[in-house]
Parts: structure tokens; sequence; C-alpha cells
């Protein structure tokens, strides 16, 4: 069974009350199953009070209503504990105070009349559960292992739905037995009477989560939520719960489409329970329904799946050769990893996610289109400031930075630049990206960088050869971080040793190339710079 609502303690004062003052035939007491374990607190020290005041007189309408609502707060948590693997043997002793308290209630009414064959139906349907442990072997409580007795689900069915409609109570228990012995459709017709009914109750709204995965057909419970809200729409508490509801229902769906093949369905599944899951704590953000950071989570969530959804459609409209409808769905998934994203910070799957649109873009087998990679990668970074989506914009503006005219060309190599050193700024310690920046500087923007600019270029080089070397220094660093950064840091005394030949620098030339070829000697770029600095120092 899935578990429940954490479960709320019966009130002490009630069932001591209902003890004090029970009729003349008839005391109740409570029973002695219900000590609180001693890793409970104990309940507070009684402290008498001198008065001169007359003890307060009851009347029978008093003591009624006070037995009643010890029998129904005691069904409550019977019904909560029957959910709960570590409190399911106190199910049994609530029922039995529960059945105790409201057959004690002298007023004969349909809340305590339903009380009372609910707490029965509790009681034999909690003995079900232990004969089909004890038959089975089973120690955890869940689904019968054994298909229950007909006879048994008929009669706890049968009574119960003569009294279904009084109370919450009915309908949770109804609901429990109907799905767990195979009557999903029955149960999902409870469901949505009780959300009707009781719209308010938070157990109702738990069993509807509870069993989402089993209701036959979702949208009539979406329905009833729908209507709920509608109904009630000046209770904030009301349409917090239900817009809640509705969102689990909607990304549980999501999930069943996608698992389905139905990617466009399913998107706009996840996209629903994305907006209601905010709703609902918006609607009432001092409840208990979802905290902001719960909001936040699930909506990330079902943002996210409804942008994997989206990719998916992308690729196979590509696939079926309509460039113009992949573009849309790109764009469509980029939106909705990146509202995940500005709903929780450095979310990985979001990220993971924008990566693979990135790659969408720029990858030959897919649209192949480094300008539009490199525009996309450049409105995330603007968005999310992240290094590595700045050093993404930085390398494509490089990659597309030729063209007929020398000035467009040149400012192209300038816009590559500035994102490399947004980049660096955000990550100071990455030998490669160090290094990446300064060569636009070295390699694109010799003829017309400043002598600031190159003595930039030059500690940015020397920086980048630092930081490699320090990291494969380590001799604990993982081996592709070994290779990644000793390349990185011979790509920065190449260049550093090309800026200095440049320079006229010529033996402090010589002796880096030698020192890199001494480490590295199958590199042919620093092979041949190496001859070229011989042929002009001998």
């Amino acid at each position: 069974m899935t578990a429940h609502a954490s479960p709320w303690p019966v009130a002490a004062g009630l069932i001591l009350l209902l003890a004090a003052c029970g009729s003349p035939d008839t005391v109740v007491e409570p029973q002695s199953e219900l000590t609180p374990p001693s890793d409970r607190p104990p309940l507070p020290e009684l402290v008498v009070v001198e008065t001169d005041a007359p003890a307060p007189s009851l009347t029978a309408a008093d003591v009624s209503v006070v037995r009643r609502q010890t029998g129904l707060a005691a069904l409550r948590e019977g019904y909560r504990q029957l959910g709960d693997w570590e409190l399911w043997d106190q199910v049994l002793p609530n029922a039995q105070l529960a059945a105790a308290a409201l057959q004690a209630d002298e007023a004969d009414n349909d809340m305590t009349r339903a009380g009372t064959v609910t707490a029965q139906a509790l009681r034999e349907w909690h003995g079900a559960y232990i004969d089909a442990m004890q038959t089975n072997a089973n120690d955890v409580p869940g689904l019968l292992a054994e298909p229950s007795p007909a006879a048994l689900v008929d009669g706890i069915v049968g009574r119960l739905r003569e009294v279904e409609g009084r109370i919450p109570h009915t309908s949770l228990l109804l609901a429990e037995v109907q799905m767990q012995s195979g009557d999903a459709e029955g149960g999902a017709a409870t469901i949505v009477k009780a959300i009707e009914s009781w719209p308010a109750d938070d157990d109702v709204h738990e069993l509807a989560r509870a069993w989402r995965d089993a209701v036959p057909d979702p949208d009539l419970l979406l329905e009833s939520l729908e209507r709920a809200v509608r109904r009630t729409s000046d209770d904030e508490g009301v349409r917090a719960r239900s817009l809640a509801t509705s969102a689990y229902l909607n990304l549980s769906l999501g999930g069943s489409l996608y698992a389905e093949g139905d990617y466009a369905a399913s998107a706009d599944r996840y996209d629903r329970a994305a907006r209601e899951f905010v709703m609902a704590y918006e609607a009432d953000p001092d409840s208990r329904t979802l905290t902001g950071d719960d909001a936040d989570l699930l909506g990330a969530d079902s943002a996210i799946n409804a942008g994997w959804a989206r990719y998916h459609l992308a690729g196979f409209a590509l696939d079926d050769g309509d460039e113009g409808t992949a573009r849309d769905l790109i764009t469509q998934a980029e939106e909705s990893f990146g509202e995940a994203l500005e709903r929780v910070a450095n979310n990985e799957r979001a990220i993971q996610g924008l990566d693979f649109v990135g790659d969408f873009y720029v990858n030959p087998d897919r649209l192949g289109d480094q300008p539009g990679g490199r525009d996309m990668f450049g409105r995330i970074a603007r968005r999310f400031d992240l290094a590595k989506w700045w050093n993404n914009h930085a390398f494509f503006w490089r990659e597309t930075a030729p063209d007929p005219d020398p000035a467009v060309q040149t400012a192209n190599y300038r816009n590559s630049y500035e994102a490399y050193e947004r980049c660096i700024a955000l990550e100071t310690d990455n030998a490669r990206y160090t290094n990446d920046t300064a060569l636009i500087l070295v390699h694109y923007l010799i003829e017309t960088a400043s002598d600031d600019e190159l003595a930039r270029a030059e500690e940015l080089l020397r920086r980048a050869w630092a930081l490699g070397k320090d990291v494969c220094e380590n001799p604990f660093v993982d081996e592709a971080v070994y290779d990644s950064n000793f390349e990185a840091y011979g790509d920065a005394m190449y260049n550093l040793a090309l800026l200095l030949f440049r320079q006229q620098r010529v033996s402090e030339a010589r002796e880096l190339i030698e020192e890199l070829l001494a480490i590295a000697p199958g590199r042919p770029d620093a092979r041949m710079l190496g001859a070229q600095i011989l042929s002009v120092d001998g």
C-alpha cells in the first residue's frame, strides 16, 4: 500500500474527556494498546489550578459531540496508519477506539452511523491483511499477495457504499479497498466523488496522488479537480490542493505517454504539470500543500521532461526532412530547459539538456548550423552566465569569424575574445579556457592588438602553462584530467613561444620550444616552430 501523509496523533484530551464524561451506563476507556511508544515525547504533566469557579457542566449534546469527534479522529488515524508499516500495529486499536466511541454516541445521525460502519470495515480489512501476510509469509504491507475472498471484499464495499457521502473517512477506505482488490474503475469513481464532496480534505488529495498511476481514465479525475477549483475559487487552500493534485497527475501522465513514444502529448502534459505546481504554491504560499522549494523542484522536473520530449520530436522532424519544424521544436526545447534552470539554479539535468540543444545545432549529423549554435550558446551564456557556455559561444564566434570584409572579420574575432574573457572571469583556474583566450590575440588579432593586449596574452599563456602543469604534477589526478591539462599547457607553451618569436624575443622563444619538445617530442607544430627559430637564431 502506498504510504499516506504522516499520521496525526489522536487528541489525548478528547479521549480523557470522553472517558470522564460517559453516560451512566457506558464508560469508554482508552485502549491499552494506545500507550505512546517510548520514542515519542511524553504527554505534558497535568497541572491542577485551584479555583473557586464551579466545574463546567456538560450537556448530553456536549458529550455526544466529544464522543463523535474522538471516534472520527481515531478512525482517521487508523486509516492513515494502514499505509504506514511502522505504525501498522496501531490500526486495530484505533479502529476499536473509533467503533467504541461512535457506538457510545447516543445521537443517532448519519455521521455517527457512517463512522461506526467504516470503523468496523477498517477492522475487517486490516484483518484481511494480517491473514494474507501470515499465509504468504509476506512481512511488508502492500497489495494482498493473494486475492482476498470475494465475499469479504463485496461485503466491505457494500456496507461502505450504503453510508458513502456522509464523512470523508468512508470514501477514503472504500477507495483503498476497491483499488487494492483490483477494482481500479470503481476506486477511481470513488476518488472522483470524494474530491467533489471534500475538496479541502488533505487525505482525499493524498489518496488521489497515491493511486494516480492506477486510474483508468485520468481525465475524469482531472475534470473533477478543475471543477473543485472553479467551484471554490475564493478558497485558497482548496485551489492549492486541487492544483497540486492535478499537477502530480499530469506529471505521471506525461511519463506514461513518454514511455509509449507519444512525445507531443507527453510534452503537453509536462507543460501543464510545470504550470500547475507553480500555481499551486502561488495560490496559497502559507499552506502545507507545497513549499516554494518543492514547487520549483517539481516544476523544473516537469519542464525538463517537456524539453526532452520536444528534443526527440525535433530529431524526428529532421529525419523526415522538415527542418523548419525541427528548428521550431528545438527552440521550444531550449525554452523548457531554460525555464527549469531559472527555477533551480545549477540543475544538472537542465544544463545537460541545453548542452544537447547546442549540439543539435552544430552537429553535422543534425542541423550542422555553427552560426545557429553560436547564437544559441550566446543566449544561454548571457542568461545563466556559465563559463562553459561562454567558452562555446567564443569558440563558435572564432569558427564563424572569417569574412570577405576584413573589418567584419576583425569584429567577429573581437566578439570571440570578449566572450573568452567572460569565460575565464568565471572560471579562473581552467588551463584550456585561459590558453584559448590568449590564442585569439596571438593567432587572429596579432596585427591589430595593442601592446597592452599582447602583454595580456603573454600573462594568460604563462598562467595557463602554470595551471595545467600544477594539475599534471598531482600524482592522484584522473587520467582524463591529466591528458586534457597536459594538452592545454603544452598548447600554452607553444603559443607563448610563437608570441615571443613574433616579438623578436628569439632567445626566450628558443628556450621555451626546446622545453616543450623535451616533454612532447611528437608535436609537429612545435618542431616546425623550433626549426624556424633555429633558422634565425642559428
